[in-house]
């Protein structure tokens, strides 16, 4: 009973100390309140006008401060001539329209391909994940409505030619930081300047927008185009099935934590209140995303664009927002989702990769446990170069280590199982009378020495391993390193099923064909079941659990599979040690309760 009352001490004390300090920082956070509300209602008014323009490029048009900006009646085109107009109707000198034109832009990270209509991003390959021909990945899904768009109020710059320096060749590798300036004019002294600055080794393109002649109130940008995945989607998988592997996502830092979105409608991001310090998309590998460099009120909309199935689809993107200066700057970075590279960057982009329940802290500790598991993850490999023996070399060392809270969890099962018919004698004898079953257990417990708690705090170990093998399985699905990494024979893609006749399909269940390794993890899964298992009322669990595993392994990458199998067995193996004797059961004093008891453990 000691054990119980320190239990309850702590927990009293914890509870205390929680609202201590939730009392203090209401004091604290009291006076700086009353502090701001003076100045919270002095600004309140103007912060009500300037945020109902957030947003609002598709629902209203705010009048320019300065002389309206003229745009050409249509598009131009090469070798027009067109005449602009100011204020007071009277004809501008004639502005010569510049050609189409195309640059690609290479450094030691991608490819850009840059359009001198609307100064956009038609393409972007980055120089990683290569398919089984060699061949790199477009991550612009749709090319012609590209990315980085840009409007000033109701002025739409998207079909707009800028000219930008002849010199420059169409194909440019960067050895140098080196800034590409397209420039927008109409001869009334109003121009655009759009600037794309690369470096030779950075991930990032550092875009500044420049605004001569006219002062809009509102900026917006529109990423119109989407992210394509990287990977081939197996057209076997289900919707449901692609959507759990093949991520496709909007990633929010909003200041204090990273938001992953998955939409089903247009959805706007901090348009009456809020701040981001970068947004973007997300697909399994890669992410791009607009880094501001500090913090921006900008409203921000994700409208989603339906693809053919399984691919779960992607987003347009719009960021808009008031226009205080001249110039809009910020970082367009292209994210290849390697842990330890995302993490030296310090910001926040980890957790593009791996997310946690805020209000349970875990937004923090389950992110770096995960870090800490992948990092496991590769040093196994730096010893043997081989992910398949890495993942069984990472699943034994969680085991170990996880090994005390195990054996204190099944001595605790097996001590329980030890005086269960005793037990059971004593509530069957006093089913009607509670106060005296009440008792007599009490008495039980005291002279035999059990703490009637035992079968709850037996489950304890289990939950503080249950973050552990999470944070394991999260990685094996999502680690890039896992990626085209074989193992064994037939299991030559860790990040897929192991595929061994692609002409035998049965959907649902093998949908891209026959695999082996969901039959090894269903019998694994039995015999760790059918140990564990031992009240005859769940005795179908026995079979419903590697059944239902049995389903879902047939879409899951070889890696996870993997690692649960080895589970599994290790699991198997810690049970026969542990349970090597048999149980001394302490018999009730009935005859009936006794050859009960002898049937249950027989079965």
């Amino acid at each position: 009973m000691l054990k119980n009352k320190n239990t309850i001490i702590g927990a009293l004390l914890i509870a205390v100390l929680f609202l201590w300090a939730t009392n203090l920082s209401e004091k604290q956070s009291k006076a700086l309140k009353e502090e701001a509300a003076k100045a919270e209602i002095a600004e309140k008014k103007q912060q009500k006008a300037d945020k109902a323009n957030k947003g609002a490029h598709a629902l209203a048009t705010p009048e320019l401060i300065a002389a309206p900006v003229v745009l050409p009646t249509n598009p131009p085109v090469p070798a027009v001539v067109v005449a602009g107009k100011d204020s007071a109707g009277a004809t501008a000198p004639a502005v010569a329209v510049v050609a189409p034109r195309k640059i690609v832009v290479e450094t030691d990270n991608f490819w850009v391909t840059l359009d001198n209509k609307g100064a956009v991003i038609r393409s972007i390959v980055p120089k990683v994940l290569k398919n089984h021909e060699g061949k790199f990945p477009e991550l612009i899904q749709n090319p012609d409505s590209g990315a980085l768009s840009l409007k000033l109020d109701a002025v739409d710059f998207d079909l707009q030619y800028f000219s930008i320096d002849s010199t420059i060749p169409d194909t440019l590798r960067i050895q140098n930081p080196q800034t590409l300036s397209f420039v927008w004019t109409n001869g009334l002294g109003q121009s655009v300047v759009r600037e794309f600055g690369f470096t030779k080794d950075g991930n990032a393109i550092h875009q500044v927008n420049r605004i001569k002649g006219f002062q809009p109130k509102l900026y917006t940008l529109q990423w119109k185009g989407g992210m394509r995945e990287t990977d081939s989607i197996p057209s076997g998988f289900s919707l449901a099935g692609a959507a759990s592997y093949f991520f496709s996502e909007v990633v929010l830092n909003n200041g204090y934590n990273v938001e992953r979105n998955t939409l089903t409608e247009e959805t706007w991001f901090n348009r009456e209140e809020g701040k981001a310090k970068w947004v973007g998309l997300r697909r399994k590998y890669i992410a791009c995303v607009i880094n501001w460099n500090g913090e921006s009120e900008a409203a921000i909309g994700a409208q989603p664009i339906k693809l053919q199935a399984p691919d779960p689809g992607t987003y347009a993107l719009t960021v808009s927002d008031n226009l205080l200066s001249d110039t809009i700057a910020y970082d367009f970075i292209v994210l290849p989702l390697v842990h330890s590279k995302i993490v030296a960057m310090g910001q926040s982009y980890e957790k593009i990769m791996f997310s946690g329940w805020e209000w349970l802290g875990a937004d923090k500790w389950f992110v770096a446990l995960a870090g800490y598991i992948l990092a496991m993850l590769n040093f196994f490999f730096s010893l043997i170069p081989n992910y398949g023996v890495a993942i069984i070399l990472l699943t034994l060392a969680v085991k170990f280590i996880t090994f005390p809270l195990t054996i204190k969890q099944l001595r605790t099962t097996r001590e329980m199982q030890r005086h269960k018919p005793a037990i059971d004698e004593i509530n069957l004898r006093n089913r009607a009378n509670p106060a005296k079953k009440q008792a007599e257990l009490m008495e039980y417990y005291k002279k035999n020495n059990v703490n009637p708690f035992g079968a709850v705090f037996g489950c304890l170990p289990m939950f503080l391993q249950m973050p552990v093998f999470i944070s394991l399985f999260v990685v094996l699905g999502r680690a890039v390193e896992l990626r085209y990494a074989p193992f064994v024979g037939w299991i030559t893609d860790l990040s897929s099923p192991d595929v061994i006749l692609a002409a035998v399909k049965i959907p649902v269940i093998f949908p891209q064909g026959l695999t082996i390794l969901p039959f090894l993890m269903t019998a694994t899964t039995y015999f760790q079941t059918k140990q564990t298992i031992t009240d005859p009322n769940q005795k179908m669990m026995i079979y419903l659990m590697p059944g239902m595993m049995f389903l879902f392994s047939s879409v899951m990458p070889s890696g996870l599979i993997l690692y649960w199998i080895v589970s599994n067995l290790f699991s198997i193996v810690q049970f026969m040690i542990m349970n090597r004797t048999p149980l001394t059961l302490v018999m009730p004093a009935h005859p009936h309760m006794q050859n009960k008891a002898r049937k249950n453990s027989k079965s």
